[in-house]
């Protein structure tokens, strides 16, 4: 679901297109079965239709005194306060809109947290966190830049680890046919190696061949994009495990030296909270 007013430029990079969308997962146990009906089931929905329609205007009705009391800012400020860098802030007032509908099927609620206390229930904090992480695998998994470095730094452990275990350099040679010498790989550990003082051309050259190969669109047509690219997804590729330390060589010219660590956990949530402290009915202070 995209969550947009239609005026906003959406960017190339899709990363405006990503920052209103909300992805849901839906669990295969609940699929429709074999046995469903749909016939029946709508039938049973319009002989209720004058009881939904009841309910949804009690609903709207009580969600709209709370947003003319000043509950919609609220909510807003503690979104803002205790998630400052969710991956849908963007979207803060339609998240507020949606939990105060979702507040409003509570007929015993406890309306002093809307007030002043400012707790927001698990079921929301929860969410934010999902968002968060299925946010962050899309955006890895469409990253040129993160595919192709996982990708090289895999294709070269595993021609070391044929050449070494089983004696067949066929893989090591098709890899120095593919991407020539444009970077030089050291190792640091067993199974560990690392890419040493590449200029952004070398990295440009190398995941643009990978891409090429793997039928990846690779959107940087000059090293500069890459090398700028690059200083801006820092974070990004550290959450891919992709540790990438830049230096100045010579001529003041920027070099890279990448790592990927071993067995990373490469989703990690981005939201930030101050101290989470669940209350018994399931609310975050």
């Amino acid at each position: 679901m995209i969550h947009t007013t239609g005026i906003e430029p959406f960017k190339p990079d899709k990363l405006e297109i990503m920052s209103r969308t909300f992805v849901f997962q839906f669990d295969e146990k609940y699929a429709r079965k074999g046995h469903f009906s749909e016939a029946s089931i709508i039938e049973k929905i319009q002989a209720e239709r004058d009881y939904i329609l009841s309910a949804l205007f009690m609903k709207c009705s009580k969600v709209l005194g709370w947003i003319r009391a000043g509950y919609k800012e609220r909510i807003m400020c503690q979104l803002e306060r205790k998630f400052k860098k969710h991956s849908k802030r963007r979207c803060n007032e339609y998240i507020a809109l949606m939990y105060m509908m979702m507040l409003a099927e509570q007929p015993s609620m406890d309306y002093h947290r809307l007030k002043g206390e400012g707790a927001l229930k698990k079921q929301l904090v929860k969410m934010l966190v999902r968002q968060d992480e299925l946010n962050l695998e899309i955006i890895l998994n469409s990253s040129a830049i993160v595919c192709g470095l996982r990708g090289i730094f895999s294709e070269y452990c595993d021609a070391i680890y044929d050449e070494i275990q089983k004696g067949d350099k066929k893989r090591i040679q098709d890899f120095n046919s593919l991407y020539g010498r444009e970077v030089l790989f050291e190792k640091i550990a067993p199974v560990r190696y690392r890419i040493v003082n590449a200029l952004a051309q070398n990295l440009h050259v190398i995941i643009m061949k990978y891409c090429r190969k793997e039928g990846i669109r690779y959107e940087m047509q000059y090293p500069s994009q890459l090398g700028q690219r690059m200083l801006s997804e820092i974070q990004l590729l550290s959450y891919a495990g992709l540790e990438v330390k830049i230096d100045k060589g010579q001529n003041n010219n920027k070099t890279y030296t990448i790592s990927m660590l071993p067995d990373v956990v490469f989703l990690r949530s981005k939201v930030q909270v101050e101290r989470i402290t669940w209350e018994d009915d399931g609310w975050y202070r």
